[in-house]
């Protein structure tokens, strides 16, 4: 999901402490380490709004189904459970970042004359700082299926080959049997191989021409999807093209970011203007995302929402705070662990909701779960995540550091 891109960072995150203190010693241990001097910490603020949406989705669905003596009919009729699956748009959120992230650099290049992307190191990079982390995390889960879950390994060897391969939605039409969350996953690589190919649209000069014929292949998706043309069901809801009015707004974004006029952020009353435009857009979301017959709509309001966080003053202020810069850094690694330890927290905490409203119950468990997930994915981006940003560069092939 954007999810497993980065947005190029320095190693540590910004923080106005001395360099001796703790949170600076922290930052730069939880910080990431990436090749570029390009960095837009607004960026992974957006991301950790994504993913903590996804959790609490996840999480929803979870209590609701797995609180003893809650009935989970009654509890999906609650608005709370309603307001929390909105979360699953979280999804979509990652797949406007991953489309924004990626592009900008093929942007810079064309319409601003910047550094050419080499494909060849594209890719390398692509294949170290994402696939490892991957298998190691399709190898614990299924372990753990078959420890736990008493699931056969002949019954999960192929659904694994298929998944480190990203193939389980082509192969198997479903979501992955290892780890379901990979689907999306798949989508995401669908689109770093097709990115350089997407990305030519840059090499036409006249902005309204380009922008126009990006916005006219979203708009055409999101017709057929909302006509029912475009059937919202496997195989085709495993494929980029169900999803790529998503992408396709990120390249919007990239193009609207590079050709823009101000550096800085806009003050004043256009400022404020972004800010509250921003705000409007993300009502917007929710409202079509609450309403399953405009769910399809979504990409009208995320591509403002986003671009109001890049432009208005507060808004880029907010999503640039630390704490939200640290948890969207990670969410790759979150990402692929979070539902394993709601499985796994929940199996203690649940009892203790038994006979307790809906609400009650998630507020509990959310209070036990969420500081798990995001302690255990802050570990795991230490030891494993963040030396994968940088051990490829030693791997690299003469080919490829000569491309």
């Amino acid at each position: 999901m954007s999810l497993v891109i980065e947005s190029p960072a320095p190693a540590s995150l910004p923080d106005k402490q001395s360099k001796g203190n703790w949170r600076s010693s922290l930052g730069r241990l939880l910080g990431r380490t990436t090749s570029s001097g390009r960095f837009i910490p607004a960026i992974d603020g957006l991301r950790s709004l994504a993913i903590m949406a996804v959790i609490m989705h996840h999480l929803g669905g979870y209590v609701a189904q797995k609180t003893p003596g809650l009935n989970f009919e009654d509890a999906r009729q609650t608005a709370v459970y309603r307001l929390i699956n909105v979360g699953n748009c979280g999804v979509q959120l990652f797949f406007v970042i991953s489309g924004f992230i990626l592009a900008l650099p093929f942007a810079e290049q064309r319409l601003r004359d910047g550094k050419p992307v080499r494909l060849k190191t594209y890719l390398w990079r692509r294949i170290t700082r994402l696939h490892p982390p991957y298998l190691l995390n399709l190898a614990v889960m299924t372990v753990l299926l078959i420890l736990i879950k008493h699931e056969s390994w002949a019954d999960l060897s192929p659904h694994l080959l298929a998944s480190s391969f990203y193939l389980h939605n082509f192969v198997y039409h479903s979501m992955s049997s290892v780890n379901f969350v990979a689907w999306s996953l798949e989508i995401e690589v669908q689109f770093y191989l097709l990115a350089p190919l997407l990305t030519l649209v840059y090499v036409i000069p006249q902005t309204i021409v380009r922008r126009s014929l990006i916005a006219a292949a979203a708009a055409s998706i999101m017709l057929l999807k909302w006509y029912g043309l475009m059937d919202g069901s496997y195989p085709l809801s495993g494929s980029l093209l169900y999803y790529l009015d998503y992408f396709l707004c990120g390249l919007l974004l990239a193009d609207c970011q590079t050709l823009s006029r101000t550096p800085s952020l806009s003050s004043g009353a256009v400022g404020l203007a972004w800010d509250l435009s921003g705000l409007t857009a993300a009502t917007g979301c929710l409202a079509l995302v609450l309403n399953h017959g405009t769910w399809h709509l979504l990409p009208l309001a995320l591509l403002p929402a986003c671009l109001s966080v890049l432009r208005g003053p507060r808004l880029n202020r907010l999503f640039s705070l630390p704490l939200l810069v640290g948890i969207g850094g990670m969410c790759y690694t979150t990402y692929l662990y979070h539902f394993a330890v709601i499985s796994l927290v929940g199996r203690f905490v649940a009892p203790w909701t038994t006979g307790g409203s809906y609400p009650m119950a998630l507020a509990l468990q959310s209070a036990c779960t969420i500081p798990a997930i995001l302690c255990f994915s802050a570990v795991l981006f230490v030891l494993v995540e963040k030396p994968c940003m940088t051990w490829g560069r030693s791997l690299r092939p003469a080919s490829v550091r000569n491309s």
